[in-house]
């Protein structure tokens, strides 16, 4: 059959109204079991895994944790840093400031059947006491079955906030380690026996079946999907919370750019993070029923590090040459020819993102203590040649006694690690460094770390110079909330590092024309016992001033996400793109939030909240508008009110069938309608 024009908007307003009623059935046989779909790149097993205290690199926490492990609070990311009691019901600190009393919310269960009660909120703190550097905890003591008092090293908010937003864990599952850990602290043992523990707990395999109170529980992991089911006895439907309407989570590997536009298009993706490889994509996407975009700083980019405890890379000059050296912005043209417009060049190196600059640096600030070491390979030269450099006959420099500046500059096995989209753009990355660094002498020979030792040799510092990603916290929660994980970042990735790993860079400064001699160890733990952003602020200048004038690492880009939310399924998002939970959504608690709205009931299933109307498939209707098209297409008249008569036919053979409400049109004469033309 030839199919005239007049024929073919019939044929598309058939479709369309096939499309509707089709979406309509599957709503209606999906309604036995709600499906939360989103796509979110993981590490597949075994290098994943859901212990909370295994491999870190390779942990789950940016992703579905949260879904299956529960903290005894929420920030609430409305009201600007108070909290939401979950698994606690209150909490209070002494006169002291030190002795933290938390009560705990009865009749919670783990999905195994067992209690949560204090003996596992011991067993979570143990592990973090004695891991963290700064052991931020003292003591923690079991009062009775639902209470526990746990005793800090240092006054203020953070350890209120730190403590309240840690994953609980069940002590029958991690017991075992954790009162190991608890007998050496007890007994005054070393950091290394510790240590050892750590090694064990580390290597421990859950199997990906932890014991937690979430509402959810893993029912297989594999390497393109994770797939979580609601369990039958949550403690909040059990306590009368009746807002779990999401019955199975389903995490997707990041697939194909093509798959993710068909994802999209058929309605099965109800969230998205993965940036696709092209701006068609992008704007296609942009043009989908029930699709929204929002853009939003990621709370990550690329930097490269030094190890500032070799020579000649501990000379403060050398690493400032090399920044003035870098041209950035040419550096994000070249590793953004894939998707481009989603990282921007920083403007001044700090350790924190671009984004939050203006929030804790004023203007004052930056313009009279911060450097933006803008592209100036002359500036380079000339810092060179003041340490006494001389050109080699290649002209490589060298150093007074004869050492080149000649480098291997390693990037991790994994471009996700290096704060880079796709592994092209990690190759073009090192490449173009290699090339802009050759131009000021520097001879940078490009390496790249397997993926599955590359955290070790970052965070052992077994590198003079290297490329990969920074992860800035400062704005985990509102703005002004505590930036407590940006200052263990900067000790464990900046500063003194992992058992002297890392940078190495410090712990003291010395003769600094600002601010003299200065313990920036004890500066950051006093920053962690700090609740206000007035008192926190002398010291974050600080910290960006050192960050800044002596470069540890140089910031090179900040990336952007770009969320993509299908609302055909699931709704109850915020509207505003401004909203606080988006910004909340930075980083690894992502899956804090996202939790939250789940096990909330904030995010529903279409038909559980009121909605603007989808407009009904009305055959009536239809014709009217073919009639319609009638009068305007003219010559064309006869044929489509021909047509429009077949249409009209279909009204005494379309069948209404009522599922709970839901009005399903089956448009069973559509393949006669085929059949006759």
């Amino acid at each position: 059959m030839k199919i005239t024009g007049s024929s073919l908007v019939v044929l598309l307003l058939l479709t369309s109204i096939m499309s509707v009623a089709s979406t309509q059935v599957a709503n209606v046989k999906a309604a036995e079991k709600v499906v939360f779909t989103f796509l979110k790149d993981f590490d597949p097993p075994p290098l994943g895994h859901f212990s909370p205290y295994g491999e870190p690199a390779h942990e789950l926490e940016g992703t579905i944790y949260g879904m299956v492990y529960e903290t005894l609070a929420f920030v609430d990311f409305w009201s600007n840093e108070t909290m939401i009691p979950w698994l606690a019901t209150s909490w209070s600190m002494a006169s002291d400031g030190l002795t933290f009393t938390i009560h705990l919310r009865q009749g919670v269960k783990f999905n195994d059947g067992s209690d949560f009660d204090s003996k596992d909120v011991a067993c979570s703190f143990i592990y973090e006491g004695g891991f963290f550097p700064d052991d931020r905890l003292e003591n923690v003591t079991v009062i009775d079955k639902y209470t526990v008092v746990i005793k800090f090293q240092a006054a203020g908010q953070v350890p209120i906030n730190w403590a309240l937003t840690r994953k609980m864990v069940s002590y029958k599952q991690f017991g075992n380690f954790t009162d190991a850990i608890w007998n050496v602290i007890k007994a005054h043992g070393t950091q290394e026996e510790v240590n050892n523990i750590l090694l064990d707990l580390q290597a421990f395999d859950i199997h990906n079946n932890p014991i937690a109170t979430g509402p959810y529980k893993v029912k297989s992991y594999t390497a393109s999907e994770i797939v979580l089911e609601k369990w039958d006895g949550y403690w909040r439907e059990e306590l009368g919370f009746n807002t779990v309407y999401v019955d199975e989570i389903h995490q997707l590997r990041a697939p194909s750019d093509a798959m993710m536009m068909s994802l999209f298009m058929t309605g099965q993706l109800d969230y998205a993070d993965t940036v696709p490889a092209s701006p068609d994509v992008y704007e296609a996407l942009k043009l989908q029923p029930y699709t929204r975009i929002i853009n939003i700083p990621n709370g990550a980019g690329v930097a490269l590090y030094f190890r500032c405890t070799q020579y000649p890379w501990n000379i403060t000059e050398v690493r400032q040459a090399i920044a003035y050296g870098i041209d950035r912005n040419e550096f994000v043209a070249v590793t953004e020819t894939l998707v481009p417009d989603f990282a921007v060049a920083v403007t001044y190196p700090t350790s924190m993102i671009e984004s939050v600059v203006p929030i804790w640096l004023s203007d004052d600030f930056l313009n009279t203590r911060m450097n933006k070491y803008e592209y100036n390979p002359t500036k380079s030269i000339q810092l060179l040649q003041g340490l006494g450099f001389t050109r080699d006959t290649d002209g490589v420099w060298k150093t007074q006694n004869g050492t080149r500046l000649e480098v291997e500059l390693y990037g991790s096995g994994s471009a996700k690690r290096c704060g880079l989209r796709t592994q092209s753009a990690l190759a073009l990355g090192e490449e173009n460094l290699a090339q802009q660094l050759e131009a000021i002498g520097i001879k940078v020979i490009p390496k790249v770390w397997d993926v599955a030792t590359a955290w070790d040799n970052f965070k052992n510092g077994l590198y003079s110079m290297c490329l990969y990603g920074y992860w800035n916290v400062f704005t985990w929660g509102p703005p002004t909330f505590s930036p407590i994980m940006w200052a263990d970042s900067l000790y464990d990735w900046l500063l003194v590092g992992y058992n002297g790993g890392g940078p190495g860079f410090g712990p003291m400064l010395y003769n600094d024309p600002i601010y003299g001699t200065v313990n920036l160890t004890d500066s950051i733990f006093t920053l962690n016992g700090l609740g206000s952003k007035t008192e926190q602020l002398p010291y974050v200048e600080m910290f960006e001033y050192v960050q800044n004038q002596y470069l540890p690492e140089l910031q090179l880009t900040e990336q952007e996400t770009a969320l993509y939310i299908h609302e055909e399924r699931i709704t109850g998002w915020p509207i505003d793109p401004n909203d606080p939970f988006w910004l909340a959504s930075l980083g690894g608690i992502w899956s804090r939030y996202f939790a939250y709205a789940l096990a909330s009931g904030m995010l529903k299933p279409r038909g559980l909240v009121p909605t603007t109307p989808t407009p009904s498939v009305n055959l009536t209707n239809v014709t009217q508008g073919l009639a319609n098209v009638t009068t305007t297409v003219g010559a064309l008249g006869s044929e489509i009110e021909s047509l429009s008569g077949q249409i009209g036919q279909l009204n005494t053979i379309v069948t209404a069938t009522v599922v709970e409400g839901i009005v399903v049109v089956v448009l069973v004469a559509y393949l006669a309608f085929r059949r006759r033309t």
